[in-house]
């Protein structure tokens, strides 16, 4: 009997530290994720973390301004060539011609304006958002789509590149990403000038281009979040103005 006993007492002592041998022992993944370095934040993208982006003076070119061309000059907060926020659609049509001068009902979400298109279709193709729908009178703001003979006092036209707004504005900016299922794009490469020479009565909305060769680049913009101009991908989206609006305060 007293075998018996010490044979028991021998495999429980053996078991316990088969236990403890077991329960001490870490596995592959424990020990890969113990070792492993805490992951790096990224840098937040904001235009201070990013090396300034080169500003080319040369790449500046102001319009002319006086006689025929002032038709087609942009100034912010003031005027969109012969348009002001109190011109009327008759003075409207006598700038630019009867013809030219088309209704239209422009929808942003549950919004609805209406509209004024000129050029519609043309190169020089711009739209007119009215206040007073009814007399159509008193203008909230223009919006230029056209990539003809439209500039802005500092140079900005349609097509200008991201480099050349650089320049204009002469500081890096902020611009929203690309997400076409909220608010149906309107909002898409909206810019935020950050305090530069442009300033804010002048909105600008980019467009891209290059996606075939530059999709990796792409899908870092494709949200509405905010993006600096020098980020390090931005230059591969070729990026380009393709709206230019002004708000009449």
């Amino acid at each position: 009997m007293y075998k018996v006993f010490l044979l028991i007492a021998i495999i429980a002592v053996i078991g316990c530290q088969d236990k403890k041998s077991i329960v001490g022992k870490k596995t592959d993944k424990e020990k890969l994720i113990q070792n492993a370095e805490p992951p790096k934040p990224k840098p937040a993208l904001v235009v201070e973390n990013y090396p300034t982006s080169e500003i080319d003076i040369n790449l500046v070119k102001t319009p002319q301004t006086v006689g025929t061309a002032s038709k087609w000059i942009i100034v912010g907060g003031t005027r969109v060539g012969d348009i002001t926020k109190s011109t009327t659609l008759a003075q409207l049509k006598n700038s630019y011609g009867a013809g030219n001068v088309t209704d239209n009902n422009f929808t942003q979400g549950a919004k609805k304006f209406l509209t004024s298109k000129v050029y519609e279709g043309q190169v020089n193709e711009f739209e007119v958002f009215w206040s007073d729908t009814i007399s159509r009178k008193s203008p909230i703001m223009v919006k230029v789509t056209g990539p003809g003979d439209w500039r802005t006092t500092q140079g900005i036209a349609i097509g200008s590149t991201l480099q050349e707004l650089v320049a204009i504005n002469r500081k890096d900016f902020y611009f929203l990403g690309f997400n076409n299922n909220e608010y149906d794009g309107y909002y898409n490469g909206k810019v935020k000038w950050n305090k530069g020479e442009v300033g804010d009565k002048i909105g600008i909305s980019l467009a891209y281009d290059n996606i075939a060769n530059a999709k990796e680049s792409f899908i870092t913009f494709l949200n509405l979040q905010s993006f600096p101009s020098n980020h390090p991908q931005a230059k591969d989206l070729s990026l380009t103005v393709r709206e230019i609006s002004c708000v009449f305060r």
